[in-house]
């Protein structure tokens, strides 16, 4: 079994979106003195798919896009040897987490910019989509979700030139309905449910609100 470990913003904030960079650290050195290496979660489904999953292996997730990312996180897991996935909402790159439906007990928070996302995928950063603006899927029209997740897809495509298979559900809202339309643009998923693999590209545990 290869964990799927979630992050969201590091630094000074509340708990569970925000993580100390203190404890941040602490965690990367506990996945290095427990010999464990990262892998993409692209290279996860792929090892699923021909069921040769790598020994000491671990996926490490960012939801959101926080810009902290690249200021604290990156620099740290790219001294460790480590690499990361990072699920943007496009629409808000370059601005705040205040889309709409944010809680207002959610600090504002700065997203990573566009060349800041550009500078990490020349440096092996992988990027997903986490659609266009945040919605509750489960509550949207089948139009909505498909124009959600094509325009993030094809945005985060064109602006890293990267092949874009992964999906964040936004809030983890996922119904059969949901699921069956992401599994038309992309090759896997990760929600917030606690779990292990469902099938060899949806995946539970990886992502978060």
């Amino acid at each position: 079994m290869i964990p799927i470990i979630t992050y969201h913003a590091v630094g000074e904030g509340p708990l569970p979106l925000w993580l100390s960079l203190h404890d941040f650290e602490a965690h990367l050195e506990a996945y290095r003195k427990a010999g464990y290496r990262t892998i993409s979660l692209a290279a996860l489904v792929e090892s699923l798919r021909h069921g040769d999953l790598p020994s000491n292996s671990l996926v490490l997730t960012f939801d959101d896009g926080y810009e902290s990312v690249y200021n604290l996180a990156w620099p740290r897991l790219r001294a460790a040897g480590f690499g990361g996935t990072v699920f943007l909402v496009t629409d808000y790159c370059g601005r705040t987490n205040q889309w709409p439906g944010q809680s207002p007990d959610i600090p504002s928070a700065s997203l990573l910019r566009w060349e800041q996302i550009v500078e990490m995928a020349q440096q092996g950063c992988e990027f997903g989509a986490h659609t266009r603006t945040h919605p509750h899927l489960v509550q949207s029209s089948r139009e909505e979700i498909v124009e959600q997740l094509v325009s993030a897809r094809d945005r985060i495509r064109s602006m890293t030139g990267q092949a874009v298979g992964l999906f964040a559900y936004p809030y983890g809202d996922v119904d059969g309905r949901t699921k069956d339309l992401v599994s038309q643009f992309f090759d896997g998923a990760v929600g917030t449910r606690l779990g292990v693999v469902q099938t060899i590209v949806w995946m539970n545990g990886g992502a978060g609100p």
